[in-house]
């Protein structure tokens, strides 16, 4: 459960809008799903572990911001149409336009920031984002897996700041 903890206290610094106590409870829940499907053959239950807790709590973000979108973007319909929606709406796979334009300035916007880095920390960042396990993420940084995602934690934050003010 100390795992658990360090993870969403970790995992807080990139989710700064959710609770730690929401976090944890993801974690938890990877935390059983480690349990569920270790084999002892693979290798370090620690290591296993990490992935699946961290996993957990990044796809309940996911599936938390996707359901509260998707929300926002039906009241404004509904508020646009007299509260009426059509039928079609949930069975277009599709993304709208605004979503498709919303996109690419998110895009342009993420690039100029990852220019302001310096070439090594826009690497490691790209890594990151790419899901490259840790020990290619150490290899680009020449630090230890702890300093690495120390020094991850802190560019998303930087580059975080650097697309605020462009907002």
């Amino acid at each position: 459960m100390a795992i658990v903890r360090r993870i969403a206290k970790e995992q807080s610094r990139v989710f700064v809008h959710v609770q730690i106590e929401d976090l944890e409870q993801q974690g938890y829940v990877g935390l059983l799903e480690a349990a569920r499907r270790y084999d002892p053959a693979a290798g370090s239950f620690g290591a296993f572990a990490y992935f699946r807790i961290r996993g957990a709590i990044v796809d309940a973000h996911k599936r938390r911001r996707w359901r509260e979108e998707m929300l926002e973007s039906l009241q404004a319909i509904a508020a646009a149409h007299d509260g009426w929606l059509p039928p079609s709406i949930a069975t277009c796979p599709l993304p709208r336009p605004d979503e498709l334009a919303a996109r690419g300035q998110m895009a342009a916007k993420l690039a100029n920031a990852l220019g302001a880095l310096a070439s090594e920390d826009a690497e490691l960042l790209r890594a990151w984002a790419e899901g490259a396990p840790i020990r290619e993420q150490c290899e680009i940084s020449g630090m230890s897996p702890n300093y690495t995602r120390d020094r991850v934690a802190q560019l998303i934050g930087r580059v975080r700041a650097l697309i605020e003010r462009t907002l």
